[in-house]
């Protein structure tokens, strides 16, 4: 019980942090695409 219960948070927070990174790379490559414009 306990080994689902942390796989799913560990599942959770990696999709967490996913979104967290791909935020960053969409905010980085705005602004890097709006410089060379």
């Amino acid at each position: 019980m306990d080994a689902a219960i942390m796989e799913i948070i560990a599942i959770t927070s990696a999709i967490e942090k996913g979104k967290y990174i791909s935020k960053c790379l969409d905010l980085i490559l705005s602004q890097y695409s709006s410089n060379y414009r």
